[in-house]
């Protein structure tokens, strides 16, 4: 959803298989906790917070390269419910979300207050924001607005690394430091980092390339990057 759909509207064009996708998601949402399976049928996996969320991020995709307001209206009850689930998760004290649904890509560290999951739900407030004010709901997209901008402050204030001039993977679970490629990349990709950091962050990722491709520290972090290069 979160790079499949823009590859498709600026490639094949196919966007049928984007609404088909997307309704397999809300048509099996659980309608009590509002959460979305992590993958439809047959695997129908459940229990990725960060997957969740991807499919609310395809949602605004998908309205965005379509327009399609009949889509949208019939699953926007689905959509509050999905935002209701995240957003519960959100920790009062700290002001950064718990992540509680631990299936994610098969990185490690993905619960608690995972940085990965805190920048995706940015993003999402952000979109669904955009998708209330479309649906001419101003009050609710202030709320989502207001609540990203909030994260987004307390990203910067508790998970920035100035030693390492990246954000660290959790402050809760994780006894030793990484630094995660997944969540740096989304600091750029959905302008969190202030301006002052921004080369900062893309110089630490560009540290982490290869002549085969990324060095994740969540994988490689035990091995040296000149075995890799080796290989």
């Amino acid at each position: 959803m979160g790079i499949a759909v823009p590859s498709a509207f600026v490639s094949t064009g196919d966007l049928v298989s984007v609404a088909n996708a997307l309704q397999i998601m809300y048509t099996n949402q659980n309608k009590n906790t509002g959460a979305f399976p992590e993958s439809g049928p047959p695997l129908s996996q459940l229990g990725s917070d960060t997957y969740h969320m991807w499919t609310m991020i395809g949602t605004y995709n998908y309205y965005l390269y379509t327009g399609d307001l009949t889509f949208l209206k019939s699953n926007w009850p689905g959509y509050l419910l999905g935002m209701n689930f995240v957003v519960n998760k959100i920790n009062p004290t700290l002001g950064l979300m718990n992540s509680t649904g631990l299936r994610d890509w098969a990185r490690q560290s993905t619960g608690g207050i995972n940085t990965e999951a805190n920048m995706i739900l940015v993003q999402t407030l952000r979109t669904g924001s955009f998708l209330a004010t479309w649906l001419s709901n101003a009050t609710l997209a202030t709320q989502w607005t207001d609540l990203a901008s909030s994260l987004t402050t307390e990203i910067n204030a508790q998970l920035w690394d100035p030693a390492f001039n990246s954000y660290k993977d959790n402050i809760t679970v994780i006894p030793e430091m990484i630094h995660p490629q997944d969540a740096n990349s989304m600091s750029l990709l959905f302008d969190i980092v202030p301006d002052a950091n921004l080369s900062l962050v893309a110089a630490e990722l560009v540290q982490n390339w290869t002549p085969i491709g990324t060095c994740s520290p969540h994988i490689f972090r035990d091995v040296s990057l000149t075995r890799i290069q080796a290989r």
